[in-house]
């Protein structure tokens, strides 16, 4: 009778160990995507100013994303008005 206790004991035991150490696992997966995802893109001065010089936000991966997204979406809008301009003067 004693050692089905200690074997329940010792199964509860490692089922929170188990469940620990996937969580650990987890966490650190997602730290390292994050930090991936978040940190400060590698790219030579030249490109970085270049990119700075545009009106694109150098700071982390998605903020170029999103910098450049506005960026193209403004010179879109440009080139929309250009073209109802010389559409008008036709």
């Amino acid at each position: 009778m004693r050692r089905g206790l200690l074997s329940g004991n010792r199964g509860i035991f490692l089922s929170l160990f188990e469940l620990v150490l996937v969580l650990a696992i987890v966490l650190f997966l997602a730290y390292k995507a994050f930090n991936a995802y978040f940190k400060k893109p590698a790219m030579d001065k030249d490109t970085e100013q270049a990119l700075s010089q545009q009106g694109i936000d150098t700071s982390n991966y998605s903020t170029i994303v999103n910098s450049a997204r506005r960026e193209v979406l403004d010179i879109n809008k440009r080139l929309m008005k250009r073209t109802d301009a010389l559409d008008a003067i036709k």
